[in-house]
């Protein structure tokens, strides 16, 4: 089983988040836990080569986690946020860019 490596503090966000999408969305990341790719990830294409996001809503919103799997069995949530707007805000992407590229730096 992969292992779960929470990047800033997107755990604590993640915690934040409603008991429903809290529930979807480890659903999501336990499936890459297992090797298994989500039915609603989906890549993302921001300067983040293998860079994943998952997706979740509720009555109050869509959520999102940005992920990557840089090492073969670790999985690393980079950012995990609320969507405000229809498109994902410059501040969303450019932190998930942000702890990506200093997660590479980390693992050279």
């Amino acid at each position: 089983m992969k292992s779960i490596h929470w990047e800033g503090d997107s755990k604590e966000t993640m915690r934040g988040f409603s008991s429903v999408v809290r529930g979807d969305l480890g659903r999501q990341l336990f499936a890459l836990q297992c090797a298994e790719l989500p039915a609603d990830a989906k890549p993302i294409g921001t300067g983040m080569p293998g860079a994943w996001e998952l997706r979740s809503r509720d009555e109050s919103g869509q959520y999102r986690v940005i992920y990557v799997q840089i090492v073969r069995e670790q999985v690393h949530v980079l950012h995990c946020f609320k969507k405000n707007t229809e498109k994902t805000s410059r501040y969303d992407i450019e932190k998930a860019q942000a702890r990506y590229r200093a997660l590479r730096q980390r693992l050279r």
